[in-house]
């Protein structure tokens, strides 16, 4: 029961993490043609940091789901 509840849990998030990123893209692309160049050298670095860090997770989730 642990492992299933583990491995639905780990699909919930993902679903909910597509929704959130979206939501993110439409406020980015507003704010990126009133404030111009120097903020949008800023926001390519954070975006490399967070892509990373979304790798690892999903490589955890792979590992669950292959136990369940």
């Amino acid at each position: 029961l642990k492992r299933i509840r583990s491995s639905a849990n780990c699909i919930g998030l993902g679903e909910v993490r597509k929704r959130r990123r979206r939501r993110r893209r439409r406020r980015r692309r507003r704010r990126r043609r009133r404030r111009r160049r120097r903020r949008r050298r800023r926001r390519r670095r954070r975006r490399r940091r967070r892509r990373r860090r979304r790798r690892r997770r999903r490589r955890r989730r792979r590992t669950n789901r292959g136990e369940s």
